[in-house]
Order: structure tokens, then C-alpha cells, then sequence
């Protein structure tokens, strides 16, 4: 019965050892507040040279009322096309970046060959059903 209470014994001061020991914690240096390096007018007009290196003249940009806006022509191109080949997905994306590197809401309107809008994202988002 001895050995059975000293082993417990033991035990309790090894738990309460490896519980009551000194912890180390690791500091960590301060995050400094993020620094706006680059400015909305320049993060704009790199935007716009990007976008009119890819389309060419099939894009129009613009800053009205603090909202980026981007109009790209496709010839030939339908919502049905848009949809069903994932392009979509791939305009929401090219919309989000853009208002992720200018800073500022941004709305993308894809347009046919006559004229009409036949997608629209802002800010990454499918609106076209709340436009048309």
C-alpha cells in the first residue's frame, strides 16, 4: 500500500511540476500599420494601360462618381457563351482585381458587337440579371 501511495505521490508532483513550469513565450514584433504606397490615380492608369494592352480598342475605361469603370467589346459574344464556357467566372475575377488594385468599386460591362451589354459584374459580382 506504500508503494502504491508514494507512486502516486510521485506522479502528483510531476504533474504539478510539469503545470506549475516556467513558459515560455515567444514575442512578436508589432505589425506596422500598412503603408498606401501607390495611389489611386496611378494604380488607375496602370490599370488602364494593362487593360488596353489585352483588348486594345475594344475597352474603354473610366473614374466617374468613385467608381471604376471598364467596357470591353467582344465581338460575337452572347451571355450563352459567356455562361457556358466559364467566362463568367473569369470576367467576376478580372472585375475583383480591378477594384482590388485601383481601391475603389469597380463595375465591368461586356458588350457584343452592336453595342449591348450582354454581362455585367461589379466588383467581382454577376449583376447582369438586375441591369438588363
Amino acid at each position: 500500500m506504500k508503494k502504491i501511495i508514494s507512486m502516486v505521490m510521485a506522479l502528483v508532483m510531476v504533474v504539478m511540476l510539469w503545470g506549475c513550469g516556467s513558459k515560455k513565450t515567444t514575442e512578436v514584433a508589432p505589425v506596422a500599420p500598412p503603408t498606401k504606397t501607390e495611389s489611386t490615380a496611378s494604380m488607375t492608369k496602370k490599370c488602364d494601360e494593362i487593360l488596353k494592352d489585352t483588348y486594345g480598342d475594344m475597352v474603354m475605361t473610366s473614374v466617374e462618381n468613385g467608381q471604376y469603370n471598364v467596357a470591353i467589346m467582344e465581338p460575337g459574344i452572347t451571355s450563352k457563351i459567356i455562361y457556358s464556357t466559364g467566362l463568367a467566372e473569369g470576367y467576376d475575377e478580372l472585375c475583383l482585381n480591378c477594384k482590388n488594385a485601383v481601391g475603389i468599386d469597380t463595375i465591368l460591362g461586356i458588350c457584343d458587337s452592336s453595342g449591348n451589354l450582354v454581362y455585367v459584374s461589379y466588383n467581382g459580382i454577376d449583376i447582369t440579371g438586375s441591369v438588363n
